[in-house]
C-alpha cells in the first residue's frame, strides 16, 4: 500500500543504493589494483627468468611502476569515506523510521492482511480440489472394478495428502492469522523499566 510516508521511506532507501553501490565500486577497484600490481610483478620476473629483450623488460617495468602508482591509491581512506556514508544514510533511514513507525507498519499490515486472505483462500481451494481429486479416483477405482478384479494401486495414489491435511487443519483452527506488530519496539519492555526504576542516581 503506498502512502506519502511510505513513499518518503522509498526515496530515503534510493538514496542509500548509490553509496552501498559506491563501496563495492571502491572495494573491486582495490582488489583489481592489488591483482594489477602482482600480475606485473610476476611478468617482470618471468621476463628476467627467460632472459627477456631489454625493450621487453623495460616495457614491463613501466607496467609495473604504473601499477605500483595505482595500487598505493588510497583504497582504504577511499573505501571507509564511502561506508561512511552508507551509515549516514542508515541512521537517517533508521530516524525516519522511528518517527513514522506507526504509519509505516499500518500500511504493511494493510498489505498483510490481503495477502493473508488470499492464503487462506488458497487453502480453501487447495482443500476442496484435493476432495474433488479423490472423489474421481474413488470414481475411475468403481469403474475399472464393473470388468475385473482391481487391486490397491491400480489407481493412482495422491501425493497430496499431507498438504491438503495441513491445509484442512488451518481452517479448522480459523485460517492463518495476518501479520502485525504485537509491540511497539520504541517502548522498554517491562523488564527493562522496573529495572530503570530501580536505578538510585549518584
Amino acid at each position: 500500500m503506498s502512502t506519502p510516508t511510505a513513499e518518503a521511506m522509498a526515496r530515503l532507501l534510493d538514496r542509500r543504493a548509490p553509496a552501498t553501490a559506491r563501496v563495492d565500486e571502491l572495494e573491486g577497484e582495490a582488489r583489481a589494483a592489488g591483482e594489477g600490481l602482482t600480475a606485473a610483478r610476476a611478468a617482470l620476473v618471468e621476463s628476467e627468468r627467460q632472459g627477456g629483450r631489454a625493450a621487453e623488460r623495460r616495457q614491463l617495468e613501466q607496467a609495473l611502476t604504473e601499477a605500483k602508482a595505482t595500487a598505493e591509491q588510497p583504497w582504504a581512506e577511499r573505501i571507509e569515506g564511502a561506508r561512511q556514508a552508507v551509515r549516514d544514510a542508515d541512521r537517517e533511514l533508521q530516524e525516519f523510521q522511528r518517527e513514522h513507525l506507526t504509519e509505516l507498519v499500518e500500511a504493511l499490515e494493510a498489505d498483510g492482511k490481503i495477502a493473508t486472505g488470499k492464503l487462506n483462500a488458497a487453502a480453501e481451494a487447495l482443500v476442496q480440489a484435493f476432495g474433488k481429486r479423490e472423489e474421481i479416483a474413488r470414481q475411475i477405482g468403481a469403474v475399472a472394478s464393473q470388468v475385473g478384479r482391481t487391486h490397491p494401486g491400480d489407481v493412482t495414489f495422491t501425493t497430496a495428502q499431507a498438504v491438503a491435511e495441513a491445509a484442512r487443519e488451518l481452517l479448522q483452527r480459523g485460517g492463518e492469522t495476518a501479520p502485525r506488530l504485537r509491540r511497539d519496539p520504541r517502548q522498554p519492555r517491562l523488564g527493562q523499566a522496573a529495572a530503570a526504576d530501580e536505578q538510585v542516581p549518584a
